[in-house]
């Protein structure tokens, strides 16, 4: 079923471009994020070969992204939006290196406040789901359980919150939180290419952006 609701909004958030609504004045914009992963969750659960053996983590790395889309009408706006960050969690005994890449699309709702020709703000939630691309290195003291794999097609999916502030005609802020689940990869040794379990992130993050408006 959450596949069904995730392939849904793929289909539907294109399709949005096109809406007739599309009447607002600087509707179109593109920008740059800069996004700090409060809480990343990494989990590895192992299969029978290794008992059902579990491995969690967590840290806080920061990451880049770029971003784009439109308003829709008053209160609606889409979004697409390419980020990435890497991390490495543990030490010499066991490491484990993540790197994620996404692209996500999302659809939004909000209300501006204080509005004037060229000051807004905006409070908005949002919820998006895309492709996230997902790789995990995973380092033992025995090289022969040492894994290192990525799958680039993983169907991620978001909730967001945040505020936009416009504060020039062409120029808005974008402040706030999101969710975001990028998915799993299954993990198999370097050596013999034998399966040893599966591995899944994800991520509670803090961002800041600034566009440009069309």
């Amino acid at each position: 079923m959450r596949k069904i609701i995730m392939f849904a909004i793929l289909a539907m958030a294109p399709i949005s471009i096109f809406a007739e609504e599309i009447k607002c004045d600087n509707s179109w914009y593109v920008g740059a994020k800069y996004h700090q992963n409060t809480d990343m969750n990494f989990k590895f659960v192992g299969n029978d070969l290794l008992g059902g053996l579990s491995y969690k983590e967590s840290t806080s790395p920061s990451g880049y992204g770029l971003y784009g889309g439109c308003r829709l009408d008053k209160y609606f706006f889409y979004d697409i939006e390419m980020s990435f960050w890497q991390s490495k969690v543990g030490d010499d005994d066991l490491s484990v290196k993540t790197w994620a890449l996404s692209t996500m699309y999302s659809v939004g709702v909000g209300k501006e406040f204080l509005s004037t020709t060229i000051h807004s703000i905006m409070p908005y939630i949002a919820i998006g789901a895309g492709f996230g691309g997902l790789t995990v290195e995973i380092n033992t003291p025995y090289y022969y359980l040492d894994t290192y794999n990525g799958r680039f097609f993983n169907l991620a999916y978001q909730v967001m919150a945040g505020m936009k502030f416009a504060a020039l005609r062409h120029i808005e802020f974008d402040i706030g939180t999101k969710y975001i689940n990028y998915g799993k990869v299954e993990n198999t040794t370097r050596l013999y290419d034998v399966k040893l379990g599966k591995s899944s992130v994800s991520a509670i993050e803090a961002f800041v952006g600034l566009a440009y408006k069309f």
